[in-house]
């Protein structure tokens, strides 16, 4: 899918979904993913990732364990079981910044040791000058900002694509933190007919407001992990 941030805003409003590098539009943000959040083989969020996802055409389940190796234990028994023509439709893993905010305290010197709330913050003010940019909201516009989470897709997990129709979400927000990530592993984001690489300092953007794009995540094949922040901002109500 075409990156170019000049078109981004343009498809946005026509098709209700695009994408673009984060460099382009707020390099400071850029920069502090590059240092504290970028994942590859030797350094990424493996371990705070304990809370999975699975749903098949028989069986669906939310799972949580002590560690990542037993959840990903549980994962495989489910796959084992259910994973046979076109049953899986959903699998992956999901964690909260709180729990991220506490592994960087311990793993990096970063600026939001131990302070979860700034840590949010910083995040939010982020993301919400995204949303300003492409929907012209005011600053005073408040946000639930409840379903801000990361993910992690690794082998054998899939989200099936499907529409959810015009909801109570905004939108959804995608941030890529994999470094070096080779499309030829799968877990590519599929929006409409367009897909999108999963590339450090990609984000994808998708209308939930106005539109009812079809999207999905393709299964991942080979043995690697597929990181992403990702952001569902609900409009408060200020009556």
């Amino acid at each position: 899918m075409n990156k170019n941030f000049n078109d981004a805003k343009d498809h946005f409003l026509k098709e209700g979904y695009c994408s673009f590098s984060i460099k382009d539009l707020d390099l400071e943000f850029a920069t502090f993913i590059e240092k504290y959040l970028t994942c590859d083989d030797k350094k990424n969020l493996r371990e705070v990732f304990t809370t999975g996802r699975f749903d098949s055409n028989k069986f669906e389940t939310s799972f949580n364990e002590n560690t990542f190796a037993k959840a990903e234990s549980v994962k495989q028994k489910l796959m084992d079981e259910y994973d046979y023509g076109n049953n899986v439709s959903q699998c992956w893993y999901r964690c909260d910044l709180e729990k991220v905010n506490r592994y960087l305290s311990v793993n990096l010197n970063y600026p939001y040791q131990n302070k979860h709330d700034k840590f949010l913050k910083y995040l939010e003010n982020k993301l919400f000058n995204i949303l300003k940019y492409f929907y012209d909201l005011s600053d005073n516009v408040q946000l639930d900002n409840s379903e801000l989470l990361f993910t992690l897709y690794n082998k054998d997990c899939r989200f099936s694509q499907h529409q959810d129709g015009v909801g109570v979400n905004y939108c959804s927000m995608i941030i890529y933190l994999n470094k070096n990530y080779n499309p030829d592993n799968g877990g590519l984001l599929l929006l409409n007919d367009d897909f999108v690489i999963p590339e450090l300092f990609n984000v994808a953007l998708m209308d939930l407001s106005k539109h009812n794009v079809r999207h999905g995540v393709s299964k991942v094949v080979n043995d690697v992990e597929r990181y992403a922040i990702l952001y569902f901002p609900i409009i408060k109500n200020n009556d």
